[in-house]
């Protein structure tokens, strides 16, 4: 079904440009070939993490991949209809996981770069995959890096805000999947799985409204202070009175 999702929430041009690469190049098998260079190969990662499957269908996980890869090719045709020379950097992608990757593998400026390098060891301490000395920023093996970054180049407006890491954190532990290998002592080893927590985060921050919890006035974390401030000033008016008569500046 996602498959056939994607294929048909694809923008006509873009579809229509594949065709025309397929027939240039003289494939074979047109409409084989024009299948899998659009949804990618069958073979995906079994998820038999239970809380990994609520999350994809609480988050409606299909639902969220399909429309940023269909918004991502909406923008892309319109930042190359002003500057035609910008085809390069906003190449054709066909796959949720590649446009992840897209994300993923765009290089961080020194502000941002050292930004996320300091935070990685902070969202969960003791965890050696996360930490930078122990599995290095620059090797593109540390999720939590991968994801900070990835995100940032999906967002710049956003980029990065400190508590966004310890959310990515929690949601790469809640969706690990079965890597196919096995630990000393037998257990079934689970991988991390960072598309899934990148559409994740995506869909929490936007469906969900929590993305101006990060904007620079930090909007959407005011609107929650106001609303603790009233439940303790109608739900527990003593406190509420004790901290003003204390004056004290509770947020």
């Amino acid at each position: 079904m996602l498959r056939r999702t994607i294929i048909k929430g694809l923008p006509n041009d873009f579809l229509e440009f594949q065709k025309f690469e397929l027939e240039k190049e003289g494939t074979g098998d047109l409409k084989k070939e024009f299948a899998f260079r659009t949804i990618g190969p069958k073979a995906e990662s079994k998820v038999t993490n239970i809380r990994a499957r609520v999350w994809q269908i609480v988050c409606k996980l299909e639902e969220v991949k399909e429309k940023l890869l269909r918004d991502y090719h909406t923008k892309r045709q319109g930042e190359i209809k002003l500057d035609p020379s910008l085809a390069n950097e906003w190449p054709i992608i066909f796959t949720p996981v590649a446009l992840y990757e897209f994300y993923k593998n765009k290089k961080a400026n020194q502000t941002l770069f050292l930004s996320l390098q300091k935070d990685v060891g902070r969202c969960d301490p003791g965890n050696k995959e996360f930490n930078d000395k122990h599995n290095p920023c620059t090797s593109g093996n540390n999720p939590v890096f991968n994801l900070m970054n990835a995100y940032a180049h999906y967002d710049p407006e956003i980029e990065y805000c400190q508590g966004i890491n310890v959310v990515m954190s929690w949601i790469l532990k809640y969706t690990r999947t079965e890597s196919g290998k096995c630990t000393i002592d037998g257990h079934k080893e689970l991988a991390y799985n960072e598309v899934d927590a990148f559409y994740i985060f995506v869909h929490i921050v936007e469906n969900l409204e929590y993305r101006r919890v990060y904007d620079q006035e930090l909007s959407k974390l005011k609107d929650h202070l106001d609303l603790i401030e009233s439940v303790l000033m109608t739900g527990f008016p003593e406190i509420y009175e004790h901290f003003i008569d204390s004056d004290i500046d509770m947020f």
